[in-house]
């Protein structure tokens, strides 16, 4: 009898805790008039959210409702779950996103790459605001860490940026978009997806390099970019890319974008480091 009194105390105990665990975080935001709301369930969507296509793991990419909040800053844009963020203010034309990653607070700045709008649940029915209109953003209870997914255990490299700053990547993927006539008797459509090939002219050949068989790229001016390719077996070859491409993958900063214009020179690794 004492032992099945004490098993109910535990279940009774336990229950609030669990139920606790499972409300969502409230957020008190306030607006550039002063106006100060607080709000559950926060969600991002979008005017045209083609940007976030570019990220590489299917969480971040479209969806009618974003769980992320994207910034862009002069080297790349970066994707967070809205479940890590601490806080998010703005500073001078740009947003300061506090951030919890791999158990590391994190501070990113950069501006909204779109009409981003975020939905919530309030006590006076639904909330919307533009992200463009939010002055503060913090969140009542402790964020949860975002975790460097498995799927990004592979292609390992060191981006070097044109003003020197380096910045290492995993799950190191090309973001592709083309037109395809593939199925269609008329017309076509536009395909997205990402590959780990790296893709340039030789005259008037087209070569696909696999990331694994890589050391190095470099890159040298525009529209068309130079780049130049050393294989892991010491062999070089030059080519070049039109227009710039996007790279995606995993940093210590997070899910980031990076375009090929803004890069001096990659560098592949073995593994982390």
């Amino acid at each position: 009898m004492k032992k099945m009194f004490l098993g109910i105390l535990v279940l009774v105990l336990l229950c609030p805790v669990r139920l606790m665990a499972q409300e969502p975080r409230v957020a008190v935001i306030e607006d550039v008039s002063d106006v100060t709301s607080e709000v559950s369930e926060i969600v991002v969507s979008v005017y045209f959210y083609k940007d976030a296509k570019k990220f590489t793991f299917p969480e971040v990419q479209y969806s009618d409702n974003l769980k992320y909040v994207v910034l862009s800053s002069d080297l790349f844009d970066v994707a967070v779950p809205v479940d890590s963020i601490v806080s998010l203010e703005a500073r001078e034309g740009l947003f300061e996103m506090r951030y919890l990653w791999n158990g590391q607070e994190i501070l990113s700045q950069g501006k909204p790459v779109n009409q981003e709008t975020l939905q919530a649940k309030s006590d006076f029915g639904d909330y919307k605001i533009k992200l463009e209109k939010v002055k503060r953003l913090s969140f009542k209870q402790p964020p949860l860490s975002a975790e460097m997914p498995r799927s990004a255990q592979k292609n390992f490299a060191r981006l070097t940026f044109l003003d020197g700053t380096e910045l290492n990547i995993q799950g190191l993927h090309v973001y592709d978009e083309h037109y395809s006539t593939d199925g269609y008797l008329v017309g076509g459509t536009t395909v997205y997806g990402f590959r780990d090939t790296f893709g340039f002219k030789r005259g008037e050949s087209a070569a696909a390099v696999k990331f694994d068989t890589i050391q190095s790229i470099e890159f040298k001016g525009s529209d068309p970019i130079q780049v130049e390719v050393t294989l892991k077996n010491g062999k070089k070859v030059s080519g070049t890319i039109m227009g710039a491409a996007d790279l995606s993958g995993v940093s210590d900063k997070g899910f980031v974008c990076i375009n090929t214009k803004k890069i001096k020179s990659i560098q592949f690794l073995n593994e982390e480091q």
